[in-house]
């Protein structure tokens, strides 16, 4: 909602523009003698809504000034006089001209309101039976007309109300949600009232009972509705719209009419209020992108991960929509139903499929896969999981959903594996069957039992234990042996990398060796683990010597040791960094000689003195 407001007055000088706001402003009637007052400013404590209200008055005899603020304005007044013979002209005039003025500057148009002053010349009878009649064609020729209404400056009658009219057209405007010459919510409406139908309906049973009315409420207005209260609203629905009510509460034919007759009845601010409340915008747009800017970017040894909220939010979603045997892949379109965007394009790129990137059995996706596809969106695009939150319905601030941790403490751990193909589309196949192999049994032929056909990026989801036996999330993204310049700018969110070895193949023993030198030093440089793991070899074999090119290679035993060598090759890491070198070593020593000679001979000089 906006924080101010600026109400633009315009029309035939002589219609009573200055005398209104001169009347407003001392709360009684004043001659004015001037052509033009003052803009005045009222401040947020004197308002209801608590917006800043800036009134400028305009005069036609300075059309250049007048069409500056038309440019500018939220809300135009257009004041006419009620006892006028040519109204409708005057009238149709005016609105063609701040049509023309505002397409000049390429800004949308505004909502209008059609204010009739000086009624007090009718004399006793201020009533205007046929200003219904009067005013109907013009509206329906001009949509940005909200309302008409008529008043007295002289008679202080409904000063106050053109304003608050003018006001409300801004803070709540109608045209976004009904279509007045139909007499319709307009689509636009109605998907959003759908979607937050939907997000109330807990137990997705299509209707909402009198406890999730009740939740709504709160949520919405802070306060429950009483029991009569909850009667009364069921009585008006049962009463003017079929199917609308069962035994079990509201449907969404109910709700729908609900908000078409506040809307009737102008009580636009209950329907924006709602709509406000999850997340839309004047536009009826949901504001994820504000959420995004407003978290700022982790630091580089950080990332962000779900928190407890987190968790607890996306693990209910996944009960709701369980049917027993975890989430069906045809469900993810139900559950995703609310989001705009469908599911989240991390998913759909290729590198990131849910129905096989995950460990989960050959239909469904089980909560451990779920969450373990939201813990790697989170930690790989935090912005993602804080869109989707909106979407899907926290109902709290989306951010505690999210906490900071170091990138190497966080529930979700990026693996980066690099290899041949077949090495890499079998190690990460493996890993989704969630396989452990021995040593003796790794060979060509058990390792690649399971492969699947990946895309070239495609990243593994799984859980391993880490040091201190808790499972984490596991995310393997593969890379192939040239791409060494691709995998550098993923090093720094990385955990651990991996580099695969064909055992069974001196010539690609001999290439993969030559990428792994060079990926030791970049992973040195940036504090990352590397393993370096031998596949294809039989029992009893050794496993090839490569420490002539730096590099410590190693039969892999199972999936589940990974993140406890990972641990210990951190902490070896660390060891060495406080170990001298040689050259550091003899230095240091010919330092504690001299330091020694100094003090021993102060000490000697000194006791000769003596």
């Amino acid at each position: 909602m906006k924080d101010q407001v600026r109400i633009v007055l315009i029309g035939d000088d002589g219609a009573g523009k200055t005398s209104l706001i001169a009347t407003l402003l001392a709360d009684s009637f004043q001659e004015v003698v001037e052509q033009v007052v003052p803009e005045l400013t009222i401040p947020p404590s004197v308002t209801n809504d608590r917006v800043s209200t800036h009134i400028i008055d305009t005069s036609s005899r300075f059309q250049h000034k007048m069409d500056q603020q038309l440019r500018t304005a939220d809300v135009v007044c257009l004041c006419y006089a009620a006892d006028s013979e040519n109204v409708a002209e005057r009238i149709t005039h005016w609105l063609r001209h701040i049509r023309h003025t505002r397409q000049e500057c390429r800004a949308p148009q505004v909502p209008v309101i059609l204010v009739g002053n000086k009624i007090d010349l009718r004399g006793e009878d201020l009533t205007n039976p046929k200003l219904q009649e009067d005013m109907e064609p013009i509206m329906e020729e001009f949509k940005e007309v909200e309302t008409c209404i008529e008043c007295s400056a002289k008679s202080f009658l409904n000063v106050h109300e053109v304003f608050y009219f003018a006001q409300r057209a801004v803070l709540y405007p109608t045209a976004v949600l009904y279509d007045a010459g139909s007499r319709s919510l307009r689509e636009e409406c109605v998907a959003a009232l759908k979607r937050i139908f939907k997000l109330c309906d807990k137990d997705r049973d299509g209707i909402l009972s009198d406890d999730e009315l009740n939740a709504f409420q709160a949520r919405c207005f802070g306060a429950s509705l009483d029991p009569a209260e909850l009667q009364g609203v069921k009585d008006v629905v049962r009463g003017n719209v079929e199917n609308g009510l069962t035994e079990k509460g509201l449907t969404l034919t109910g709700f729908l009419f609900l908000h078409h007759l506040f809307i009737q009845k102008g009580r636009l601010e209950t329907t924006w209020t709602v709509l406000r409340q999850f997340g839309y915008d004047d536009n009826l747009r949901v504001d994820v992108a504000s959420l995004c800017h407003s978290l700022p970017a982790p630091p580089p040894s950080h990332v962000y991960e779900l928190s407890q909220a987190g968790v607890a939010f996306f693990s209910s979603l996944h009960r709701a929509f369980d049917k027993g045997a975890g989430l069906a892949l045809d469900d993810l379109d139900d559950l995703f139903s609310t989001a705009a965007p469908g599911l989240p394009a991390l998913w759909t790129s290729g590198e990131l499929d849910p129905a096989t990137a995950t460990q989960l059995n050959a239909a469904h996706i089980s909560l451990r896969g779920w969450l373990a596809l939201w813990s790697y969106t989170t930690v790989h695009d935090h912005k993602t999981t804080l869109e989707y939150l909106a979407w899907l319905g926290f109902e709290s601030d989306p951010q505690l959903a999210l906490a900071l941790k170091p990138r190497r403490e966080a529930s979700a751990l990026l693996c980066l594996v690099v290899g041949s193909p077949a090495l890499t589309d079998a190690f990460l196949g493996d890993f989704l069957g969630k396989r452990d192999h021995e040593p003796s049994h790794a060979t060509s032929t058990s390792i690649t039992t399971t492969t699947r056909s990946p895309s070239s990026r495609l990243v593994a989801l799984g859980s391993l234990p880490d040091i201190s036996g808790t499972e984490k999330y596991v995310a393997m993204r593969k890379y192939g042996l040239e791409e060494t310049e691709a995998l550098r700018t993923r090093l720094h969110e990385a955990s651990l990398v991996i580099v695969l070895y064909d055992s069974s193949d001196s010539r690609s023993l001999s290439n993969t060796a030559h990428a792994g030198a060079e990926l030791n030093s970049l992973c040195r440089n940036r504090d990352t683990p590397i393993l370096h793991l031998a596949l294809h070899h039989t029992d009893g074999a050794t496993v090839p010597d490569l420490s002539e090119n730096g590099i410590h290679l190693e039969a892999f035993a199972s999936y589940s040791t990974l993140l406890i060598k990972a641990h210990q090759l951190a902490r070896r890491e660390q060891e060495w960094q406080w170990l001298p070198t040689w050259p550091q070593a003899a230095l240091l020593g010919a330092v504690a000689v001299l330091v020694g000679g100094i003090l021993l001979y102060r000490h000697f000089k000194g006791s000769k003195q003596a």
